[in-house]
């Protein structure tokens, strides 16, 4: 239960900066709360790993 609450204030605080930065907007907390839950979902997220690039093989002469 500890993580939701936590989760929730990361949210309040995120969604809190987005309206802060847009001018402090009226009327559009839903549109800055769900900003905030994906930016916050988005970040969480682990990144993948960049796929190694191998050398090609090496063409034999002829």
């Amino acid at each position: 239960m500890v993580s939701k609450k936590n989760d929730m204030e990361c949210i309040e605080k995120k969604a809190y900066e987005l309206w802060e930065k847009d001018g402090r907007q009226p009327g559009r907390e839903l549109d800055y709360w769900l900003d905030a839950e994906k930016a916050l979902k988005l970040s969480a997220k682990p990144k993948a790993k960049a796929p190694s690039k191998k050398a090609a093989p090496a063409k034999k002469k002829a």
